[in-house]
């Protein structure tokens, strides 16, 4: 039976968690040294008054007797109070307060939700209640994953002396650059599998449940929507006004810029970065610690081969936070880098990202070859998009539980759409490691295409299986008009970091496509190719071969695997 005693400062014991917490919480502690402690404290739904008056609930965990020596803990979170509910355990028990305050619009917390817009200043005001309080120790660190890292990120616009250091888990500073507007196209799928979350979490588990399960469905109709702007309302049964506006509004329209969290470094406290080689926000994360590093600032990454929720993530960031915690200097003096390869049950620790080693420069040839020697006559393979039979994602960086990770590739390479060439079988085990760069020479019959281009392993068993995806948006390849063959052009394809051990006799296949539906908005082929829809317009594309036709650099470290 649970007590509830009430001590001085009016908390509460903590009743039992949910069954799904306390599993989470004994996942959570695996690995950890056990502690003694006098029992946990916490007092729930404290309403938290914003600069605007609007009220945000509060929940208030605090270890038993005084700790007025150890940092506290704060997560800001649209996902539910009692989600964070081990971690809060946890912390407390190792001496942590810990506060946990819903974003707005949801739990609870007053005022409405609009992603993005209201963080900084609703952080900021949160902090500044915080430093109020008589149990504050003077010292506040941060922790969370996805949404729950860009209110973290928000609060570096003007970060508080007192917030001391963040753990940051598949998230990044910039949403819009790395997922909304990703290289000039728009995240289709995202907006509309968060939108599902979003408009369910509230929900009984057992509803919850029903309506994941329906949203299997639902997301690819939602995606499928002509026009995109009913892709919400297909998938969920209701509309979403703030979808409405990432739509309306390009990547280059001002109306982003007071969400572009892509802050002066030095407003940064130390940090670790928690990523996932098959997560959406992979790619800007690991960029986000390389300009953090170039800077000069204590950044850690810590990356493994997961999507978006995996349940390895948890118990790594956990880890990584109590390091801070115990001694922020400490913690920033182990090595910067530790990462699980893709394919490898290894932890390797590294001096810096990306690891020391060879670029490799494969040439694609004719008829399927991936070679080191580039051609020695110009030649060319061709396909034709069609946005009314939109190529199809098959796995990678998904937000989708149902689509996302490390998938076979096979529905995708069957398909006429979908260009392959395959390297012969590697001579030993291979780290790749570092960010593909794919040189795509490419001529089309529409000034705006759309490429994907996916490196693969194929196994000894000839089955492929992705390892990391790029997607450009070509505004102008040079076409004079539509349906009209434009002149060859180079088109740099970045396909982020991954590190991924391929192993001996196994050998490396480059796609090369123009989408990846629904992760990627399909291409309309009009002027306008993410809010005009009016009509599907196909395009025949060509991609050059020869002495300098298209290319790709394949990163292969040095370190020992």
């Amino acid at each position: 039976m649970t007590m509830a005693l009430t001590d001085e400062r009016g908390l509460q014991t903590a009743g039992r968690l949910s069954l799904g917490q306390r599993l989470r919480y004994r996942q959570l502690c695996q690995g950890l040294p056990r502690v003694r402690t006098g029992g946990v404290l916490v007092e729930r739904d404290v309403p938290v008054r914003m600069s605007d008056g609007t009220m945000l609930l509060t929940d208030h965990w605090a270890p038993a007797g005084q700790h007025l020596d150890k940092p506290v803990l704060l997560t800001r979170t649209p996902y539910g109070r009692d989600g964070f509910g081990a971690e809060a355990r946890l912390f407390a028990e190792r001496g942590h307060h810990v506060v946990v305050q819903s974003c707005r619009g949801h739990f609870g917390s007053g005022g409405s939700f609009d992603p993005f817009f209201t963080e900084a200043d609703d952080g900021l005001d949160c902090v500044a209640w915080l430093e109020e309080q008589p149990w504050f120790t003077g010292r506040i660190h941060t922790y969370g994953f996805s949404y729950v890292g860009l209110t973290q990120w928000a609060l570096t616009r003007d970060t508080p002396a007192s917030v001391e250091a963040m753990v940051i888990g598949i998230s990044a500073r910039s949403f819009l650059r790395s997922i909304i507007h990703h290289r000039g196209g728009f995240g289709m799928e995202t907006a509309v599998v968060w939108n599902l979350l979003l408009d369910s979490m509230e929900d009984t588990l057992l509803r919850q449940a029903g309506r994941q399960l329906r949203g299997r469905r639902g997301v690819p109709r939602g995606a499928d929507e002509i026009p995109p702007t009913r892709a919400v309302e297909t998938a969920t049964g209701s509309d979403s006004p703030f979808f409405q506006d990432w739509l309306a509004h390009g990547g280059e329209d001002p109306w982003w810029q007071p969400v572009d969290f892509a802050s002066d470094p030095a407003t940064v406290p130390p940090l670790v970065l928690v990523a996932g080689w098959y997560d959406l926000f992979g790619h800007s994360q690991v960029e986000d610690f390389i300009a953090l590093a170039a800077a000069g600032r204590p950044v850690r990454l810590v990356a493994g081969p997961w999507t978006h929720i995996s349940q390895g993530i948890s118990p790594v960031a956990v880890q990584e936070s109590l390091r801070q915690l115990a001694e922020v200097e400490a913690a920033h003096a182990a090595p910067p880098v530790r990462i699980k390869p893709i394919g490898s049950s290894r932890w390797l620790t590294l001096p810096t990202w990306p690891p020391a080693g060879r670029a490799h420069t494969y040439h694609l040839h004719p008829g399927g070859a991936l070679r080191d020697d580039a051609p020695a006559d110009a030649s060319h393979a061709g396909y034709r998009y069609d946005p009314a039979d939109p190529t199809p994602m098959v796995g990678g960086r998904s937000l989708n539980p149902w689509s996302a990770g490390r998938k076979r590739q096979r529905e995708r390479e069957r398909r006429a759409d979908v260009l392959c060439w395959t390297s012969e079988p590697l001579a030993g085990d291979t780290l790749v490691a570092g960010e593909v760069v794919a040189d795509v020479v490419l001529s089309s019959s529409n000034p705006t295409v759309d490429l994907f281009v996916r490196l693969c392993e194929v196994d000894g068993r000839g089955r492929s299986w992705n390892i990391a995806d790029g997607y450009a948006r070509a505004v102008d390849d040079g076409a004079a008009e539509r349906g009209v063959m434009g002149s060859p052009r180079h088109h740099e394809v970045r396909l982020g970091a991954t590190a991924a051990l391929v192993r001996r006799g196994h050998r490396l296949r480059l796609q090369v496509s123009s989408g990846a539906h629904p992760l990627h908005l399909r291409n309309s082929g009009n002027a306008d190719g993410v809010r005009d829809f009016s009509r599907l317009v196909p395009s025949d594309q060509t991609v050059h071969l020869g002495p300098s036709g298209t290319s790709v650099v394949v990163p292969m470290a040095d370190h020992p695997v």
